[in-house]
């Protein structure tokens, strides 16, 4: 009889084999790859704000910096892709979204009692 640690250890090890026989059936193919979720999208400052467009794979991040960014994110390899920028704020992004229709989206920055608005168009060829 195995005693259960050394079970175990044998079943992890097996687990461990099975993953990486499934990486390497891919390896080395130009075929971009399925994954259960989007890569990582990163960013350079810590971000504050995160909206989602309503009907589309789409995010709108606001960092600490004042910088604006707008990614498609897709659950394929490599899929994410930045499609606009802005450092427009001078200060942290506070909050940003989309309106319903999702066709423009809204960022906004409050400092004391003035806000600034920035509003970007998507393009038709997007929605």
């Amino acid at each position: 009889e195995v005693p259960p640690s050394q079970h175990q250890k044998s079943m992890d090890d097996q687990r461990q084999e099975g993953e990486d026989s499934e990486l390497d059936d891919t390896a080395g193919s130009s075929e971009p790859r399925l994954r259960d979720t989007p890569e990582d999208i990163l960013f350079e400052a810590a971000v504050n704000t995160i909206a989602f467009h309503p009907s589309q794979d789409i995010l709108a991040a606001g960092d600490v910096e004042g910088d604006v960014f707008v990614y498609s994110y897709s659950c394929w390899e490599s899929g994410n892709k930045e499609l606009w920028s802005s450092g427009h704020h001078l200060k942290s992004c506070r909050d940003s979204a989309f309106t319903s229709d999702g066709q423009r989206e809204i960022f906004s920055l409050t400092i004391w009692a003035q806000l600034t608005q920035l509003t970007f168009k998507l393009p038709a060829a997007d929605r």
